[in-house]
């Protein structure tokens, strides 16, 4: 597919590797020239200089044979006005980042009219996945699958769980409907587990099923599954807007903590349901007499990524509240692994997957691929596939046990007619079967699950 991808910081630097990495034809415009060579310096992309709002430019990138224009500049009205250009000159879908508050309402009245396929808001996409996660407040992560009917959700065995030392195999002895995809360990090992492995305190654990068995076994566990009612945000940017007023809209009371007086009013006078506190929330003092003891929930949101480690490693030793990290370099990844600090976000990370998926999808709909869904796990170490099974007599019709799975593969569930099964030896797949698959490599097709 001939993709364009206007603006090369960094949601767009990362589209363009992960595109490119996906065998797209990929070519990036940004006014800075250095920004274009390490872009191209690092993937098999084309580089252009220019505006990428202007018709020259647009027609040098081939915008009239362009499937997908993405704009994803700093400036709202560049990316949105590129998208306009692009489309008159013959791109057939964009994309357009649009960040301000101000937009976020009115766009999708006027989405036709600009000529958007799709706005991406990465700190609204954020916090709606920090919100996803606050209503499991004992998980680290939730994947979607099959129109809602699947989750994938990813936790912390703490110590004392009822699962350590329990081999996986006798699983179903606590919940037959319930399948350990993954396994993080401490030390970041990612294992596809076998039923001889056996579950360890520290173990992060990615689990499939419908929701309500989820929620189940989270129970059966002694794991905690009570609602938030009452979070702190240090940090009063657009995260921080967007999340605190996706939560009071839930009923949840919410106080916000920041510095800068002018954002404190303006924020007491956005979200007047929430309490506005002007101070400094890397002051543990200050933590500790707004109650940080008694929240149910925390998120560290402010600008530097070692102040929000700092302070979510502080709430986990002195609460028991979930707390939400805001990390937006790349170079923490390891480290991070290593630590308790509960569940990290990065707006660019969670705005490039959900451009990907946009992406899979048109793919996929172009050329009748078997990928219905595509999200990468165990941060970004391994992906989760859904798959539209199609005839393949080297797989379908075969009991499982029959099959000669790769070890990097598990098949985490099977949809069939409206029925979830937690798929056992004995069962076979079908074409026209849903089933989401976990691997630690790469798969094309259904097909490529056998060695």
């Amino acid at each position: 597919m001939d993709i364009i991808i206007v603006g090369c910081g960094k949601i767009g630097s990362t589209l363009a590797e992960q595109l490119s990495a996906e065998e797209h034809n990929i070519t990036v415009i940004d006014l800075q020239e250095e920004r274009v060579a390490s872009v191209t310096e690092h993937s098999d992309v084309l580089g252009i200089r220019g505006n990428g709002a202007t018709i020259p430019v647009l027609k040098q990138a081939g915008a009239e044979h362009t499937e997908l224009l993405i704009a994803v500049t700093q400036m709202d009205e560049l990316n949105i006005l590129s998208c306009m250009v692009g489309r008159k000159l013959g791109v057939k879908n964009a994309i357009a980042r649009v960040r301000n508050p101000e937009y976020v309402d009115v766009l999708p009245l006027l989405k036709s009219d600009f000529g958007l396929s799709m706005s991406i808001n990465p700190e609204k996409a954020c916090a709606d996945e920090m919100v996803r996660v606050l209503k499991l407040p004992s998980m680290i992560k939730v994947e979607t699958f099959t129109g809602g009917d699947i989750d994938l959700l990813e936790f912390l065995i703490g110590e004392r769980n009822r699962l350590i030392g329990m081999q996986l195999k006798n699983l179903w002895k606590v919940n037959p409907n319930i399948l350990v995809c993954l396994v993080t360990k401490k030390n970041g090992d990612v294992i596809i587990p076998s039923g001889d492995y056996v579950i360890e305190e520290n173990d992060r654990i990615i689990i499939a099923g419908r929701r309500a068995e989820e929620m189940k076994f989270l129970t059966q566990t002694g794991i905690k599954t009570n609602r938030v009612k009452n979070m702190i945000i240090v940090g009063g940017g657009r995260i921080g807007f967007y999340l605190a007023k996706m939560m009071i809209e839930t009923g949840v009371h919410v106080e916000i903590i920041e510095r800068d007086r002018d954002r404190c009013m303006e924020l007491i006078e956005a979200l007047p349901n929430a309490e506005i506190i002007h101070g400094d929330g890397t002051d543990q003092q200050l933590l500790i007499e707004e109650g940080i003891a008694k929240a149910d929930a925390f998120a560290s949101l402010t600008g530097l990524d070692e102040e929000n480690i700092m302070l979510s490693l502080f709430v986990q030793s002195s609460s028991e509240a979930k707390v939400l990290t805001k990390v937006t370099h790349n170079s923490f990844s390891t480290v991070l692994r290593m630590l308790n600090i509960g569940s990290t976000f990065s707006p660019r990370l969670v705005a490039t997957e959900n451009i990907l998926q946009f992406v899979r999808a048109m793919k996929n709909s172009s050329d009748s691929s078997e990928v219905q869904a595509l999200f990468r796990i165990a941060d970004d170490t391994a992906e989760a596939v859904e798959f539209l099974v199609g005839e393949h007599p080297g797989v379908t019709g075969k009991k499982l046990s029959e099959l000669s799975i790769r070890n990097d593969v598990i098949i985490g569930v099977i949809k069939r007619r409206g029925r979830v099964l937690i798929p056992r030896g004995n069962d076979i797949l079908m074409p026209g079967d849903s089933v989401v698959v976990i691997t630690t490599g790469k798969l094309d097709s259904i097909k490529d699950i056998i060695k």
